[in-house]
C-alpha cells in the first residue's frame, strides 16, 4: 500500500490517496477510513501502469475521497499503516551455538534409511505384497 501525496482531481472530483496492489488490500483501506475516521471513499482498479481499469483479477487499485477528506485521510492512513519498529533480531550464530554436533559432519538425524529411503522401502514392499498375492491366486 502506497499513500499517494499529491492532490490531482479525477475526471468526477474525486482525490486518490491510496495506492492499493490488490482491490482486497483496497478494500479493507475503505473500511478502515470509514470505521475510523468516518471518511466516506471509493475504490477503482487500474490498469497496466496505473491507469485504467482492467479485467485482471489481482490488478491494482486507487482509494479516492472527496478533497475535503483528503489531508484527513491521509493523516489517518499515516497513524494506522505505520509498522511498528523491528525487534531486535538474534543473530543465527548464536542460536547454532545450541545446536548439537555430528561427528561425521553430516545433518542429525540423517541415515541410510532416511526418509527418502524409508519411503522407497515402503513402495517396493507394497507392490512385491501385491504381485505375491496375484501368483497365489492364479
Amino acid at each position: 500500500m502506497e499513500i499517494i501525496e499529491e492532490d490531482r482531481r479525477s475526471a468526477d472530483g474525486f482525490v486518490p490517496i491510496a495506492y492499493a496492489e490488490t482491490h482486497q488490500e483496497a478494500v479493507l483501506i475503505r473500511g478502515l477510513l470509514r470505521e475510523e475516521g468516518g471518511i466516506p471513499s471509493l475504490v477503482r482498479q487500474a490498469g497496466y501502469g496505473g491507469r485504467g481499469a482492467s479485467t485482471l483479477a489481482r490488478s491494482p487499485s486507487r482509494v479516492y475521497v472527496r478533497p475535503q477528506d483528503a489531508a484527513g485521510a491521509r493523516e489517518l492512513l499515516g497513524e494506522i499503516l505505520m509498522e511498528e519498529p523491528e525487534e531486535e533480531v538474534i543473530p543465527e550464530s548464536v542460536n547454532a551455538g545450541y545446536l548439537p554436533k555430528s561427528a561425521d559432519r553430516r545433518p542429525l538425524g540423517h541415515t541410510p534409511l532416511s526418509g527418502f529411503a524409508r519411503a522407497w522401502i515402503a513402495v517396493l514392499s507394497v507392490v512385491a505384497a501385491a504381485v505375491l498375492v496375484l501368483v497365489v491366486l492364479h
